[in-house]
């Protein structure tokens, strides 16, 4: 019986680890303040006109934060940013070291 319980708590803290591991997130839905492109870096925006957002409680991410780093969100043509100043942005910003990218 003691096996089993350890087995349990085991695969629980398997199971867990993913989140455990997680730096900041925060879902959100905002319209594109400013961009920034490099060709180091890629796209980087700030968010305006905020409708909605929400910090996972358990690897909280502010949205002083996300205006104060920039968020990446990605390019076309591997050369534009792919949100113009103005357009509405939505998804899970997730930090990963440094970098904040959009999901």
């Amino acid at each position: 019986m003691k096996n089993l319980s350890f087995l349990i708590i085991g695969g629980l803290l398997v199971a867990l680890s993913p989140a455990l591991a997680c730096e900041g997130e925060a879902q959100f839905i905002a319209k594109v303040g400013s961009r920034n492109f490099s060709l180091s870096q890629g796209c980087k925006v700030t968010l305006a006109e905020v409708r909605y957002f929400s910090s996972n409680p358990f690897c909280p991410l502010s949205l002083e934060e996300i205006n104060t780093s920039g968020l990446l969100v990605g390019t076309l043509n591997g050369h534009e940013c792919a949100y113009d100043i103005g357009d509405d942005v939505s998804g899970v910003a997730v930090k990963q070291g440094a970098r904040l990218i959009l999901e």
